[in-house]
């Protein structure tokens, strides 16, 4: 599928869209302009989604296990504890989710902030 952006609207290059989303799952709801066959792949596929969250958990668990069993030689004391990756690895992917979450305020815009302002100079004269 072929996406240009002329004159800030975005072209779509494909066949015609369905007039309803496809729903595979109360969570997971595809765009109108996607057909089944192109998120036909093992992740999108909703008896699939409990078994990617099972292998994502067990690969955490065995990562601390790990750490168990291998002893850690560190530069700092505090690398040392137990967990001290996996623990410091959410933090950091929670200040950058709040991080990137405070950033949209800043650089937010209405949507009508690329209109034009051709009714407002039409006005003006």
């Amino acid at each position: 599928m072929l996406r240009l952006i002329i004159t800030g609207t975005p072209v779509i290059l494909s066949p015609p869209a369905r007039k309803h989303p496809l729903t595979l799952s109360k969570h997971i709801t595809l765009p109108k302009h996607t057909t089944m066959s192109e998120h036909n792949n093992w992740f999108y596929r909703p008896e699939n989604i409990p078994k990617l969250w099972q292998w994502g958990i067990a690969v955490l668990v065995l990562t601390v296990v790990v750490e168990l069993i291998w002893p850690v030689h560190s530069h700092f004391a505090v690398a040392d504890w137990t967990a001290f990756s996996a623990v410091y690895g959410f933090a950091a992917c929670a200040v950058l989710v709040v991080a990137a979450k405070l950033l949209g305020f800043v650089v937010k815009r209405p949507e009508n902030y690329y209109a034009t302002t051709s009714t407002a100079s039409a006005d003006e004269s």
